[in-house]
């Protein structure tokens, strides 16, 4: 067990932001917001789900260097994580994972207009169909919160 329950409700929150980060071709880097995503029991498999039309570059990169990351964080309060782990793979999401994609998205979405932003449901556009799970297994977590500490391994 790797996240906590606190990091973990954080993570699969709708008002935390969500993305995937990896190194691939060329050293050259690749950052995609997510538009979901759902711990495992054991705390240390994640599935992160993004529409398939931007996942193109990863698909094809991945393959070259299997570490990536995730990073989270709270719109409201700023707390951020980033976890550094291996990919696993990828494969079609299951219709339930679908439903968990709109939820977040829609809830993304007004979270955003809670805190004022105008086109806080703009965001609702990013999801697309079909949607596509990359399967990650998290090794490290960091704390990432704007403040004195930041940056530190922990857990």
């Amino acid at each position: 067990m790797l996240l906590t329950d606190h990091q973990t409700d954080l993570l699969q929150a709708h008002y935390t932001s969500t993305y995937v980060g990896y190194s691939g071709a060329n050293s050259l880097t690749d950052i995609i917001k997510l538009s979901g995503v759902l711990v495992n029991e054991d705390r240390v498999h994640i599935d992160l789900f993004v529409p398939e039309l931007y996942t193109q570059t990863f698909v094809k990169n991945i393959q070259e260097n299997v570490k990536l990351s995730c990073l989270f964080t709270s719109v409201y309060t700023l707390e951020t994580y980033q976890i550094k782990g291996t990919y696993l793979g990828t494969r079609p999401c299951t219709a339930a994972e679908i439903n968990l994609q709109k939820a977040y998205v829609e809830g993304f979405g007004q979270h955003r207009v809670n805190l004022g932003m105008k086109n806080g449901l703009a965001f609702v556009k990013y999801y697309r169909e079909p949607g596509i799970a990359i399967r990650m297994r998290a090794e490290e977590i960091y704390e990432q919160t704007p403040k004195t500490g930041t940056g530190k391994k922990i857990g």
